[in-house]
C-alpha cells in the first residue's frame, strides 16, 4: 500500500509562528485560521452535516450508509450519509442523547443512547431508502439513579450490550428489548465503550475512569481478565484474528496494543506529532484496515489522523499524519476500504457563534 502524506507538523508550526494574520476564519489560500493561531487545511472532500458536535459514526452492516450521531448544543440527531453520493440523505431526531450507537447485525435496526433519559432509542431502518423511523424505546435502571447508557454493540444473535457510564454497569438486552443480563462493574471506572471479539465470545469494555480494559464472558458476564491501559481509554478495535486489541487513551498521546491471548499489554503506540510531546493530542477514535495492518488514530486536539503500520505485533511504525478538520471525533474506513470517513466534531470553518435552530 502506497500512502502519501503532507508535512502537517511543519504546517502547524508555521501557522503558530506567523506574524499578523488577521481575524480567525477562512483565508484566501483556502485554509482556516483558528483563534489559537493554528490553521486547518483538511485533506479530502468536506461533507456538510446538519447539526453540531458529531460524536461517533457507525456503518450499516450492508455497507452503503454511515450513521453519524450528534450530541451538541443544537439538535441531537443522527445523520444518515449515503456513501454513493457522500450526501446526508436523512436525519433521525433523538431528543436527548449521549455518545452511544450501534446497528443490529442485519442492519434493519439502529440503536442510540437516550442519554439522561436512561433509555435506548430503537429505530427501524429502510436500507433501500436510507431512512430510519421510530420503533420504540427500551428502559433500563431505576428512575432515581442516572445510568447514562454509552457505548453499545450487538452480537450475531441480535442481543444488544450497553455500558452504563454513570452507574458503572453493563446490561444485555434480548432482541425483543428485555434485559437478560445485568452486572456491576468496578465502582468509579465510568465504562465508555464495548466491543465483541470476532467469535462473539468475549466482550471488551474500556474503563474511562479506571485506565483499564475489562474482558468479560459474553454469555455470563463474568470478568475473565483485566489489562492495564493509559489514561481515559475510549474507543477500541480488534484485529481480524482476535489476537490483538487496540484502545485509544484520550488523556495521553497513546494507543495501547493488548495481547488478548497473553492477557497483557503488548506495546504502547504514540500518536503525537513529535517525540516527548506533552499530553494533548486526545486520540479518541480508531480505525483498523480489513487485514489489520494499518491503524488510523484520530487526534482530536491536533486536528489530524496518525497513520501506523501495525502489521507486526509489538513493532508498530509511524507512517505519518493526515490533516483533518477541527476536533476529529470519529474515523472509519469505508466497508470497501477505498475511502476513509473522518467526522470533525467542531467542523472545518473555525470559530463561529452557535447557530440556534
Amino acid at each position: 500500500m502506497k500512502i502519501t502524506f503532507h508535512a502537517l507538523p511543519i504546517l502547524l508550526l508555521a501557522a503558530a509562528a506567523g506574524g499578523t494574520q488577521g481575524f480567525p476564519g477562512r483565508k484566501a489560500d483556502g485554509t482556516i485560521l483558528l483563534p489559537n493561531g493554528w490553521r486547518l487545511a483538511p485533506h479530502g472532500k468536506q461533507v456538510p452535516l446538519p447539526s453540531d458536535l458529531p460524536v461517533r459514526s457507525a456503518w450499516n452492516p450492508a455497507g452503503r450508509y454511515l450513521a453519524v450521531q450528534h450530541c451538541g448544543y443544537n439538535r441531537h440527531i443522527v445523520s444518515i450519509v449515503d456513501s454513493r453520493t457522500d450526501r446526508v440523505v436523512s436525519t433521525v431526531p433523538l431528543g436527548k442523547s449521549w455518545s452511544g450507537m450501534a446497528w443490529s447485525p442485519g442492519g434493519d435496526r439502529l440503536y442510540v443512547s437516550g442519554g439522561v433519559t436512561d433509555r435506548i432509542l430503537v429505530f427501524s431502518f429502510d436500507k433501500a431508502a436510507g431512512k430510519a423511523s421510530g420503533k420504540g424505546t427500551w428502559s433500563l435502571g431505576k428512575p432515581e439513579i442516572l445510568d447514562l447508557p454509552a457505548g453499545m454493540c450487538a452480537d450475531r444473535k441480535g442481543r444488544l450490550f450497553v455500558v452504563l457510564q454513570r452507574s458503572h454497569g453493563l446490561v444485555r438486552f434480548s432482541p425483543e428489548g428485555k434485559i437478560e443480563l445485568s452486572r456491576r462493574l468496578p465502582k468509579g471506572t465510568f465504562p465508555f465503550e464495548c466491543i465483541l471479539s470476532p467469535d462473539g465470545k468475549i466482550l471488551f469494555v474500556s474503563l474511562w475512569g479506571g485506565a483499564r480494559v475489562l474482558a468479560l464472558d459474553a454469555e455470563t458476564g463474568k470478568i475473565l481478565f483485566s489489562v492495564r491501559a493509559g489514561l481515559h481509554p475510549t474507543e477500541m478495535v480488534i484485529s481480524p484474528d482476535g489476537k490483538r486489541l487496540f484502545v485509544s487513551n484520550a488523556n495521553e498521546n497513546t494507543v495501547t496494543e493488548i495481547d488478548v491471548e497473553g492477557k497483557k499489554p503488548l506495546e504502547t503506540l504514540s500518536s503525537a506529532l513529535y517525540p516527548f510531546a506533552p499530553p494533548g493530542s486526545t486520540p479518541d477514535s480508531l480505525a483498523l484496515s480489513k487485514r489489520g495492518k494499518i491503524l488510523l488514530v484520530a487526534n482530536a486536539d491536533n486536528n489530524d489522523c496518525a497513520v501506523l503500520d501495525v502489521s507486526e505485533a509489538g513493532r508498530a511504525r509511524g507512517l505519518g499524519f493526515i490533516p483533518l478538520g477541527l476536533y476529529t471525533s470519529s474515523i472509519r474506513f469505508s466497508p470497501d476500504r477505498k475511502k476513509v470517513y473522518a467526522v470533525n466534531g467542531k467542523g472545518t470553518a473555525g470559530s463561529r457563534p452557535n447557530v440556534r435552530k
